[in-house]
């Protein structure tokens, strides 16, 4: 018979190997549904970065990042699923959002769960996406080459982010097809605070201003109603299955409820523009967008759009003047939703040709 002290040992080694059997289910689970390799949830669990702050590699960054792949081919079938999704117009032709759902789990798996990216895996953050089409791809494009590297990383007054930048070109003729850099955010509890308090109190006409577009020739809108299984919907058919967007799994973020893939949106905006603007045989065009406050599961989505009477003055000029004067016509998007607080916006960007 075991003594009490003997008794006591054993019961805390039973209950060490039961955590510890959790402790690795959990990180299986999330491995599974991110692609994130278990190593690297382990590596940022055991070797965490602090949010917020920048942990540059030794190499250089670009090149400690950088990766590529070779004679990828487009599943036809589920890029039409996507596309219907999104309500992009059938035809052969692709979007040039599309370039994201390709790449989501590549891109994640190998660059963004890396050791050598700068910022803490943890809570970070998709805060803008710009693409650059320089040639249409569509169903016939073939095999297609990419590569992806972290190509500048800096700190902000909310705490760090970085530039994941993605060229992709059709693997036999080697032309180059699109360009796009994604901003990843990383955010300082401490320098957030400190931001906020020193950021000056809107007035209510800039309050406002935040729900509304600039200044268009001809408002388009419509409102999408994103049920309580939208987020389910688009991981199954966009890859991209980050526990924040499933209804059960967002609790192990300590999420009360999912939030809407925000490439869901920007796809849905910029699908409603090429349709009405009548884009299908535009070849060069550019997207840029920012997005601003989460859309909830379940919610309405307000989708409004135009072009604008002047891109200068907006958030967009700076970004339309570093393309160098090459688009004439520029159509502002953005994606809120009503709420208490009145009018939140979810999502701003233009699309420029």
């Amino acid at each position: 018979m075991l003594s009490l002290s003997q008794q006591t040992a054993v019961n805390g080694l039973a209950i060490m190997t039961v955590l510890f059997a959790i402790f690795n289910l959990v990180i299986l689970l999330v491995s599974r549904l991110t692609t994130i390799k278990p190593s690297a949830l382990l590596y940022a669990i055991f070797q965490p970065k602090s949010p917020g702050t920048l942990t540059l590699p030794s190499a250089p960054l670009q090149e400690a990042t950088s990766r590529s792949a070779v004679d990828q081919l487009i599943d036809v079938k589920r890029s039409r699923k996507w596309h219907s999704f999104v309500k992009f117009s059938p035809g052969p032709r692709l979007s040039l959002t599309y370039t994201f759902p390709l790449t989501t789990a590549y891109i994640i798996e190998n660059v963004v769960s890396s050791p050598s990216f700068p910022l803490s895996l943890f809570g970070v953050i998709h805060a803008r996406h710009a693409i650059t089409q320089h040639a249409r791809m569509t169903e016939d494009t073939g095999a297609y080459d990419f590569k992806v590297s972290v190509t500048d990383a800096r700190e902000v007054d909310t705490g760090a982010e970085c530039d994941v930048t993605l060229e992709m070109c059709a693997s036999v003729t080697k032309e180059l097809l699109s360009s796009t850099v994604m901003t990843f955010t990383s955010t300082s509890a401490k320098k957030a605070k400190l931001a906020k308090k020193n950021k000056p109190a809107l007035t209510d006409e800039e309050k406002a201003a935040k729900g509304k577009l600039n200044a268009v020739a001809k408002e388009h809108s419509f409102a999408d109603k994103v049920g309580k299984n939208h987020s389910v919907l688009y991981a199954g058919v966009s890859g991209d299955n980050n526990p924040i967007h499933h209804p059960t799994y967002c609790k192990l973020m300590g999420m009360s409820k999912p939030i809407m893939h925000g490439m869901y949106s920007l796809a849905r905006a910029v699908a409603a523009v090429e349709e009405t603007f009548k884009l299908a045989k535009v070849d060069k065009m550019r997207v840029s967008a920012a997005w601003k406050l989460p859309l909830p599961v379940p919610s309405e989505a307000k989708f409004s759009y135009g072009e604008l009477k002047d891109v200068k003055g907006t958030e967009h000029a700076k970004d339309v003047e570093g393309a160098g004067g090459a688009y004439k016509k520029h159509v502002e998007f953005l994606v809120a939703r009503d709420s208490k607080r009145g009018v939140l916006p979810h999502l701003r960007g233009v699309v420029s040709w």
